[in-house]
């Protein structure tokens, strides 16, 4: 979650400093990492607040959208 309860200056990163969540993993039932595949569900309440991209399944960034 990119701190969703805060206000959107708590929000890591900036449009031309984009906070980047590269190589996204999760522990999964066999209790081992792995990538975090597609189809992650995103949720964007606010969306004047702060902003989101996807490069790949595993790769995402965020930023605050309107400081």
């Amino acid at each position: 979650m990119g701190e969703t309860a805060y206000r959107e200056s708590d929000i890591p990163g900036t449009s031309s400093n984009k906070t980047g969540y590269n190589f996204m993993q999760y522990v999964n039932g066999s209790n081992q990492w792995v990538t975090q595949p597609c189809g992650l569900t995103e949720i964007n309440d606010v969306p004047t607040r702060w902003a989101k991209e996807t490069i790949s399944c595993s790769h995402r960034r965020i930023w605050t959208f309107n400081p």
